[in-house]
């Protein structure tokens, strides 16, 4: 039989079990305190601070759609109303409000671009009067539900096109698009 262990090496190579010592044990009556590492001021600040623009930002989700929600629900109310009063009409054409809440309506057309109430002509402006005293749900006067589109973009100008330039803000709304709209 040939070993197969290396010379000088003792027998059962390196795992031969040799003698060590043990560490001492000492017992006292002493009990240390654990030790708590202490946590970083920076992380929970940033776990916070995520935390805090992911509950901001949700809620500008919420508060954009009820905008929205309320400004889809107005137009559509001047729609119905308008093309019951006026049944020729096509477009209303809106622009912001003097006190930059909303929009307000100045004029109703027809679908060949010609004017039934506007300020300008006796009989078109007895038709935007008209328009202006009319009554929605709840008994919401136009204007009221005018001043319920934002000016800024949102949901309602997908009906909405520019006239003139950006900066007047003055849009033609496409009432039958408004009126068989759904969410």
């Amino acid at each position: 039989m040939i070993a197969r262990v290396p010379e000088g090496v003792p027998a059962g190579g390196q795992f031969t079990s040799t003698g060590h010592g043990e560490a001492p044990i000492v017992l006292s009556s002493e009990f240390k305190q654990p030790v708590q590492q202490p946590r970083s001021p920076a992380f929970i600040g940033d776990r916070e601070l995520t935390i805090t623009e992911n509950f901001y930002r949700d809620g500008l989700i919420r508060r954009q759609r009820a905008i929205d929600d309320v400004a889809n629900l107005a137009l559509a109310q001047i729609a119905i109303h308008t093309l019951r009063r006026f049944p020729d009409a096509a477009t209303i054409r809106v622009q912001p409000r003097d006190d930059g809440e909303g929009m307000t309506v100045v004029g109703i057309h027809d679908a060949s671009g010609d004017v039934i109430a506007s300020s300008e002509g006796y009989e078109e402006a007895a038709a935007l009067h008209e328009f202006h005293g009319m009554r929605g749900f709840a008994g919401a006067s136009m204007d009221d539900l005018a001043a319920e589109l934002p000016v800024q973009d949102a949901d309602w100008w997908q009906h909405a096109q520019e006239i003139d330039d950006e900066w007047s803000g003055t849009h033609d709304v496409d009432l039958h698009a408004v009126a068989s709209w759904q969410n």
